[in-house]
């Protein structure tokens, strides 16, 4: 809290109207007042400014309006800034509390702002709607930059608002640019409008806030610190951010109608509650969000370290005769009674980019040897639509509220997109530190490059929905949503710390999209993920993608520490991409809905940690996303990798793929919660790599040693005049209802063509490693002919059993043709699962089908998996239904410990080949049910189903600890092969 015996106020107003052909209106600049005597510079600054449209009065035909806040007790520092013509620029214009928050000492600050308009415009239309951003009010100081800016290319970059740059032979550079050389005609354009709006403060304490609203092609709000997220640099260190929008599409009898962008900032109600919120709603072609820390995200660089944040958005994509709808990008941050820190974007547009914005407390500090982290995001579209229809139901994220008075934080990030490629990447929140010293290096990237060919093709999406949960406590949340062709949200550690010395840290999600697509028909049922409550703390990400490639990769959540470090260069590698080079033709596409809805925490101060996952699209992956205390430290030159690929070839034509939804429902619990909700519908899905509830240094790989988790999809498949019918995959986790007890559960439902949930380990499932190797893959490839086939699937279920003590658990239900669950390790005695000292472990499941399938009919009848219930003891548990042509349940260990040592050797080897001849036949399942038994003392089981052509489960322990020595070999070699022929064949 500042205190201020006389009220001052700083303001700047400032209103731009231009004559431009299309779209120009005018502009408004409202600044609210101050009280307690009124200053004299109050005075003289507060009023309204208006500017005169094509000499009519203002009033009335507003389009863009920016209205400050008041401060009713203390100083009113504020940039109040409406821009409306086709080219606006609003940079380099500080707004600090006190006077000399710049110092530089043989330094150089550079910021530009470059609008470049070389486009053709024929006959065409755009009718923007208003941006309105509206500013916060509060009792004290209010330090507040509202800005509204309507027109064709409009950049707000390089204002930093109450947030100081200390420079000592150093650099900062912010660049900022807007390239048009479209060329449209006989185009409609019509904005729904973008509106910004601040939260309130308390009664006693301060406003610290930006709030954005752009409307128009192009748009850019980048390097804009706020609320003392200062820069130091000393000894040669450089900040580098830079913004660029590059369009160059050609369009032509196309009509584009958005419904517009809303970013609403949550309240603070306490008596001393501050609120430090960045509120931006972005409507256009291209929109970047970058580079903008919030509330004490500092960023500190010694003896030469860099910091380069790029966003990059390149569009020469070809429509004609094309429709573009929007349903709205909405963002609503949540409320709390003590303070408000958060971060609210709405982006709708063809390409978004939000990146590189840390929030409360997540530090960059880079000291002694040249440390370096770079965050890159990139839309690149070079498609062609021609007769196209794309409609969406709109992003919707909200943030959970805080209803207590104790003295916690309410930190948020909500993000909704809705467009052709999104990204939002290298967000880090609550606390979310990276440190490097001696040249260690992060290194996050993000790409979308799209050379589709659609040609009279209709999506029509069913809308992505994220909800965070409520706590009585702290609320941490990340909630995003996404809408769009290609969605990836990666990289965005939550409440999480990265600390380097001389290793490396580097995230990488691609989506690359080469597919053909003629006369098909897309729509989708929505991806809904929903936030449990608590009655105490609340970590939380919850997040919604649909859209043709979806990544979830890299995410941290709550103490998920890495460190790769102490002195050789250590490395952790994580990486997801999805390619699609599909071919399909007069195909038809009807999905069920992704739907998550997680656990809540109903006993007295319970914590909730969890991630809650709902994906809908060809290809999907969740990958690599640690969960509460999910330690990783990776020494002396050892190497931790986590690969997710899709890769889809398939060809597709006069096809019907209707889907039955993928549901997951997490379990509730009175005690602590550590909870992984993921449901998946597509053809393609990777659901890997994710640690869940672990304790201190849960995987140490040093010395050279390495751990690999791959998790691959690949289809090469011939599909003709077929039918696949979903029955939908039903996750629901158990629930435990005792005292002073874990509840450790991780719930997995799958509906696609290929499926992998892989390398899970759940509670305090160990791996250490040195000078030996562990590596878990999981492998679909389909080379399948399908024509005139039909399937029907009866529905994978997994039911999760209750305990009144502990519950640790993982359920997981998958239909498709080819499914993996494997290594996924739970439970482990002792808090040792897997150690490799000088040996190796590898656990292997792949599945190839390259069967011919002529006029062949096959009718799941469903596979369950429903655990077991224990009244007196402790519950370790897996349950695992499957329902397909090819299913594998390997090396998952229950409650199990594998040591290596001395040159030992453990290996798990499962493969399926199918290379059958199906001819005429016709395959009506019974269904398979595993039902567990109950117990009123400790319950250690595992409950598999599976329905399919070919089903292995092996190597799976159950409470067994294996020991290896002196030479010791374990080997589980599991293999499938179907060569046969079958004609006219019936089988029930």
């Amino acid at each position: 809290m500042r205190a201020h015996k006389i009220a001052t106020a700083t303001m700047l107003v400032l209103a731009i109207s231009g004559w431009g052909v299309v779209g120009s209106g005018a502009a408004y600049a409202d600044n609210g007042p101050t009280h307690e005597g009124k200053p004299k510079a109050a005075d003289n600054a507060y009023g309204k400014a208006k500017a005169a449209d094509r000499g009519r009065p203002a009033h009335g035909r507003v389009k863009a309006r920016a209205e400050g806040g008041s401060a009713t007790g203390a100083g009113l520092f504020q940039q109040n800034i409406a821009q409306s013509s086709r080219q606006n620029n609003n940079c380099n214009n500080p707004n600090p509390e006190e006077e000399g928050e710049v110092s530089l000492t043989n330094s150089r600050v550079r910021g530009r702002c470059v609008t470049a308009d070389g486009s053709l415009n024929a006959f065409s239309r755009i009718q923007n709607g208003p941006a309105i951003a509206q500013g916060g009010s509060a009792a004290t100081t209010v330090v507040q930059q509202t800005i509204a800016q309507r027109g064709r290319q409009n950049n707000n970059c390089q204002n930093p608002n109450n947030a100081s740059i200390t420079l000592d032979d150093g650099r900062v550079e912010g660049l900022c640019t807007d390239q048009d050389h479209s060329f449209n005609k006989q185009t409609l354009v019509k904005n729904g409008g973008a509106h910004a709006k601040g939260g309130d403060s308390g009664t006693e304490n301060t406003l610290e806030q930006q709030n954005i609203a752009q409307v128009g092609r192009q748009n850019n709000n980048c390097n804009n610190p706020n609320d003392d997220s200062d820069i130091t640099l000393m000894g040669g260190g450089r900040v580098d951010g830079r913004c660029k929008n590059k369009d160059g599409s050609f369009n032509h009898k196309t009509l584009t109608k958005g419904r517009g962008a809303r970013a609403h900032g949550g309240s603070a109600t306490g008596d001393a509650a501050d609120v430090n919120s960045q509120n931006i709603a972005q409507e256009g072609r291209q929109n970047n969000n970058c580079n903008n820390p919030n509330n004490e995200s500092d960023i500190t660089l010694d003896s030469g370290g860099r910091v380069a944040g790029r966003c990059g958005n390149k569009d020469h994509s070809l429509n004609h005769k094309t429709l573009t709808k929007g349903g709205g990008a909405r963002s609503r941050g949540g409320n709390a009674v003590v303070e408000v820190n958060q971060q609210n974007t709405a982006q709708e547009g063809r390409q978004n980019n939000n990146c590189n914005n840390q929030n409360n407390d997540s530090d960059i500090d880079l000291d002694d040897g040249g440390g370096r982290v770079k965050g890159r995001c990139k839309n690149k579209d070079h498609s062609f639509n021609h007769k196209s229809l794309f409609k969406g139901r709109g992003a919707h994220a909200e943030g959970g509220s805080q209803t207590s008075d104790e003295a916690v934080d309410l930190d948020h990030q909500n993000i909704a997109q809705e467009g052709r490629q999104n990204n939002n990447c290298n967000n880090p929140n609550d606390g979310s530190d990276i440190t490097l010293m001696g040249g260690g290096r992060v290194d996050g990237r993000c790409k979308n490059k799209d050379g589709s060919f659609n040609h009279k093709t209709v999506i029509k999406g069913g809308g992505a929905r994220a909800k965070g949960g409520n706590g009585t406590v702290e609320v941490d949340g990340d909630n995003i949503a996404q809408e769009g062709r290609q969605n990836n949200n990666c990289q965005n550690a939550h409440d999480s710390n990265i600390d380097l010395d001389e290793g490396r840290v580097e995230s990488r999600c691609g989506n690359k999209d080469h597919s053909f697509s003629k006369h098909t028909h897309v729509k989708g049922g929505g991806a809904r993920a929903e936030g449990g409550n608590a009655t105490a703390d609340v970590s939380q990400q919850n997040i919604a993608q649909e859209g043709r490639q979806n990544n979830n990769c890299n995410n941290q959540n709550e103490d998920s520490d890495i460190n790769p470090g102490e002195g050789e260069g250590g490395r952790v590698d994580g990486r997801c991409w999805n390619k699609d080079a599909s071919f399909s033709k007069h195909t038809h596409i009807k999905g069920g809905g992704a739907r998550v809805e997680g656990g809540n925490g109903t006993g007295e101060g319970v914590e909730v940690d969890q991630q809650n996952v709902a994906q809908e699209g060809r290809q999907n992956n969740n990958c690599n996303n640690p969960n509460e205390q999910g330690d990783i430290e990776v020494v002396d030159g050892g190497r931790l990798a986590s690969r997710c690929w899709n890769k889809d070839a398939s060809f597709s034509k006069h096809t019907h793929i209707k889907g039955g939804g993928a549901r997951v429902e997490g379990g509730n619990a009175t005690v602590d919660m550590a909870q992984m909700n993921t449901a998946q519908e597509g053809r393609q899905n990777n659901n890997c790599n994710h640690l869940n509830d672990f304790d201190e240094e849960t995987i140490d790989v040093s010395e050279g040693g390495r751990l690999a988790g791959h998790c691959e999809n690949k289809d090469h498949s011939f599909n003709h005049r077929t039918s696949v019918k979903g029955g939908g995959a039903r996750t629901h986790g158990g629930n435990t209802t005792g005292t002073a007890i874990d509840f450790s559960q991780q719930n997995t439902a799958q509906e696609g063509r290929q499926n992998n949930t892989c390398n899970n380990p759940n509670q305090n499932a160990d791996i250490d490693v040195t000078d030996g190797q562990a590596e878990m893959r999981c492998r679909n490839k389909d080379a399948s002919f399908n024509h005139k086939a039909t399937v029907k699937g009866g529905g994978a279920s997994a039911e999760g059993g209750n305990a009144t003590a502990d519950l640790i658990q993982q359920n997981i239900a998958q239909e498709g043709r080819q499914n993996n669950t494997c290594a996924n390790i739970n439970g482990a005695p002792e808090e040792v699962a897997l150690v490799v000292d000088g040996g190796q472990a590898k656990i292997h499941c792949q599945n190839k089908d390259a069967s011919f399938n002529h006029k062949a009919f096959l009718k799941g009848g469903g596979a369950r998996a429903e655990g077991g219930n224990t009244t007196g003891g402790d519950a370790f548990q897996q349950n695992i239904a499957q329902e397909g042509r090819q299913n594998l349940a390997c090396g998952n260990l229950n409650h199990s410990e594998v040591t290596l040592t001395q040159g030992d050797r453990y290996k798990v080897n499962c493969k399926q080949v199918d290379h059958s001849t199906n001819i005429h036949t016709k395959d009506v399942g019974g269904g398979a049910k595993a039902t567990g038994g109950g117990a009123t003392a400790d319950l250690f089981q595992q409950n598999i189903a599976q329905e399919g052509r070919q089903n292995t489960a092996c190597g799976n322990t159950n409470n067994l600890t294996l020991t290896l020595t002196g030479g010791s070999r374990s080997t589980t070699p599991c293999t499938s092969a179907d060569h046969s022929t079958n004609i006219a064949t019936e089988y029930r």
